[in-house]
């Protein structure tokens, strides 16, 4: 499976977050595979889980407070979940990152050009 976080804090707005909703769907119409899908601010606000029978997606985001992106691997753990990858659509405006690096990939998909850096993990600039 993979684990998708999204991003709910204040500084994503409706735009983005339909951009992420594509991006999401997108990754189910490239792969048969089930997504946890992880709404977060500074907690952990809900989660679906979704495979390609569920396109066309619709993201249900909820939060819009702060940021902080330890709950998501908090979650991961707690949940017994062994993802093949994590994916993390955010803007970057965060600096609230996990002590310990995770034992899968991560991927940080950037929006905006906020100049946030991770600690782990791989950056892609969403486009």
């Amino acid at each position: 499976s993979i684990v998708i976080a999204v991003d709910t804090s204040g500084s994503i707005d409706p735009v983005v977050l339909a951009q992420f909703g594509a991006e999401v769907s997108a990754v189910l119409e490239a792969y048969d595979t089930l997504i946890d899908v992880v709404y977060c601010d500074t907690e952990i606000q809900g989660r679906g889980q979704y495979t390609r029978q569920d396109l066309p997606l619709e993201l249900a985001p909820a939060g819009f407070g702060g940021t902080d992106y330890r709950p998501v691997f908090d979650f991961v753990d707690k949940e017994g979940i062994v993802p093949r990858c994590l994916v993390y659509l955010t803007d970057l405006e965060c600096h609230r990152f996990p002590e310990n690096v995770p034992d899968y990939p991560v991927l940080w998909v950037q929006t905006g050009h906020y100049p946030g850096s991770v600690p782990f993990g791989e950056t892609v600039q969403m486009g």
